[in-house]
C-alpha cells in the first residue's frame, strides 16, 4: 500500500465532497429536515460540540500516546465529521433529515474512535518495537491497517446490523436519524483505511524531527 499516495488522494476527494456539501447546504439545496425541524436546531452550538471533540481527542492522543498521536487523532475526528456532515447535506436532498441531527453527527465519531483508535495504537506499538532502518514510517503505517483489519471488520458488522435492524423496524423518521450514523460509519472506515496512515506518517515525521532537533 503506497501510504502517502493513498492519502493524498483520499484528502483530495475529502475536500472535494466537503466543499459540495457546504455549497448545496448554502444554495438551500441540501441539509433538509422534515416539517419545521429546522427552527428548532441550533447549528451554532453543533459546531462547538465538534471542535470540543476534536480537542478532546487530541488531548487524549497526545496524553495517552504522543504529541503526533494526538495531533492524528484530533485531525481525523475534525475530518471526520466534517466528511459527515457533507455527506447528510447530501443525502437529505433525498431523506430529510430530523432535529437530532446535530446529536448524532457528534456523537457519531465514537465510529471514528472504532475505526482509527486500533490502527493508531498499532501504528505506535510497530514503531516502537520495530528499529526505522528495518521499517520506515510508511511501512509500519500500512502494516498497522492490515493487523487491525479483522478486528474493524467485526466493529462495522456489528454496527451494520444494529443499524439495519433500526432501518428495518422504523419508519421514514426513524430513517432520517439513523441516516447519520450510516454514513458516520462508512466515513470512518474510510478515514482509518486511507487517511489516518498517511497523516500519521506526516505527524510522525514532523513532529520526531522537530523533537530531535531540539
Amino acid at each position: 500500500m503506497k501510504v502517502n499516495s493513498m492519502s493524498a488522494k483520499a484528502w483530495l476527494l475529502s475536500a472535494a465532497l466537503m466543499a459540495l456539501g457546504l455549497a448545496i447546504a448554502l444554495a438551500g439545496i441540501g441539509l433538509k429536515f422534515y416539517a419545521n425541524m429546522r427552527d428548532a436546531i441550533d447549528l451554532s452550538q453543533m459546531l462547538i460540540c465538534m471542535l470540543a471533540v476534536v480537542l478532546f481527542s487530541f488531548a487524549y492522543g497526545a496524553v495517552r500516546h504522543s504529541l503526533a498521536a494526538g495531533a492524528t487523532l484530533g485531525l481525523i475526528a475534525l475530518h471526520d465529521q466534517l466528511l459527515t456532515l457533507a455527506l447528510v447535506s447530501l443525502v437529505s436532498i433525498l431523506v430529510p433529515q430530523s432535529q437530532n441531527l446535530p446529536f448524532m453527527v457528534v456523537m457519531a465519531v465514537a465510529f471514528t474512535y472504532c475505526q482509527s483508535l486500533p490502527v493508531l495504537r498499532a501504528a505506535i506499538e510497530l514503531r516502537a518495537s520495530t528499529p526505522l532502518r528495518d521499517m520506515d514510517h510508511a511501512q509500519v503505517a500500512a502494516q498497522a491497517v492490515g493487523q487491525t483489519a479483522k478486528l474493524r471488520l467485526y466493529g462495522v458488522i456489528i454496527a451494520l446490523f444494529l443499524l439495519a435492524a433500526g432501518f428495518i423496524s422504523g419508519n421514514g423518521l426513524l430513517a432520517a436519524f439513523l441516516a447519520p450514523l450510516l454514513i458516520a460509519l462508512l466515513v470512518s472506515v474510510f478515514s482509518a483505511r486511507c487517511i489516518l496512515p498517511g497523516l500519521w506518517v506526516a505527524m510522525t515525521t514532523r513532529l520526531t524531527h522537530n523533537k530531535t532537533k531540539r
